[in-house]
């Protein structure tokens, strides 16, 4: 869910890791039908890393856009045992997809027990800065994604200058810097 958006939050992370300084910054990308169920994966590291390949059990946080893809095979096997997951409250319905097939929330629940849990609704947050269709949803998960450890330690300037620097033309500046506001402010409201 949210391909193209997925694929901008793991531009702007890389480019808030090449601002921190980290010489070595990894990104990678799995394109996969996302509107048929496929799934749209941007993996990001930096430090003493080599591959975008993450091993399981040495992720920091994980963003879901959407609810289900917890559920995704080897997702949730990447998280370190302190790590943490942002999800998103978002629940969409695949094309084509029968919605007997699509998973309870109980399912959700049960897969993330144990799990330290961020979730957040993205599409509300968007609708608040009036964002009627939520095109700005991914802007606000990033926004959330700056406020939880590790990332948290980056300073916020460094995140605005990268979203500013990697968004499109002037309205996509304002509003993706207004998106990312909002998502830090989800945070500062808990």
């Amino acid at each position: 869910v949210g391909g193209q958006g997925n694929l901008f939050v793991g531009k702007v992370l890389s480019e808030v890791a090449l601002r921190t300084g980290f010489g070595n910054v990894v990104k990678g990308e799995t394109h996969g039908m996302a509107q048929l169920g496929g799934a749209v994966q941007s993996t990001f590291a930096c430090g003493d890393v080599y591959s975008p390949v993450l091993a399981p059990g040495t992720v920091d946080v994980l963003v879901a856009l959407e609810y289900s893809e917890v559920l995704r095979p080897g997702f949730l096997e990447l998280l370190k045992p302190d790590g943490v997951v942002a999800l998103n409250a978002l629940r969409v319905l695949p094309s084509g997809f029968d919605p007997d097939d699509y998973p309870a929330l109980a399912a959700v629940r049960a897969a993330l027990a144990g799990c330290q849990v961020v979730q957040f609704d993205a599409l509300a947050a968007a609708q608040a800065i009036g964002d009627s269709a939520g095109r700005t949803m991914n802007v606000v998960a990033l926004g959330v994604l700056s406020t939880i450890g590790p990332l948290a330690a980056i300073p916020v300037a460094l995140w605005r200058g990268a979203l500013i620097d990697s968004s499109p033309g002037e309205l996509a500046k304002r509003a993706n810097l207004a998106a990312f506001e909002q998502g830090r402010a989800l945070r500062a409201t808990e």
